[in-house]
């Protein structure tokens, strides 16, 4: 069968060359993460952040980019955001270790040490030889501790069965242990 082009007959059976040289089989997401890891490593977390944001948007359901993000996030100290984007990415992937030690940084940032705990001890049942989680675990208790030492003491109206007023000094919550 032919083919006309240009009001000439081409024979559709010639074999036409294939182009040379590197074809870009990465996709758009893979590259602008691929940039804004780039950014981040040359320092630039506020173009590593909005790179990360691009993948979002090109990648439903992406938790590397949230991961990645809240770690640029952690560098420009802005804790509340890091904090969020790992619980973004753990609610699509709940046992992505860097995303929860990334919230582990978040939240003692925050002074959410309990919660930071909780996250560490979560973490280390998924990766139990862990070595960093295990200095993060450290260090998490020890900032609880040092807390809890400075939290105020309080004292509560507590009443008992016969409605009488007790007043019960509170010395702060459980310590954990060692």
């Amino acid at each position: 069968a032919n083919i006309l082009i240009n009001n000439q007959n081409i024979d559709n059976n010639i074999e036409i060359p294939k182009s040379r040289g590197n074809i870009n089989t990465k996709d758009a997401e893979t590259m602008e993460r691929e940039r804004g890891n780039n950014e981040y490593q040359l320092g630039n977390f506020q173009l590593a952040v909005k790179c990360y944001t691009k993948c979002l948007g090109l990648k439903v359901g992406n938790y590397i980019a949230f991961s990645n993000r809240a770690m640029a996030y952690l560098k420009l100290k802005e804790f509340v955001k890091a904090e969020n984007d790992c619980t973004c990415a753990l609610a699509i992937e709940p046992n992505h270790v860097k995303s929860l030690q990334r919230r582990v940084t978040a939240r003692n940032s925050l002074g959410k040490h309990r919660a930071a705990l909780i996250d560490i001890q979560t973490a280390l049942s998924i990766d139990p030889t862990n070595k960093s989680l295990r200095v993060d675990e450290q260090k998490t208790k020890e900032l609880l501790r040092n807390a809890v030492n400075r939290a105020p003491l309080v004292k509560l109206n507590k009443s008992n069965k016969n409605n009488d007023n007790i007043n019960v000094a509170l010395l702060g919550p459980d310590l954990p242990t060692k």
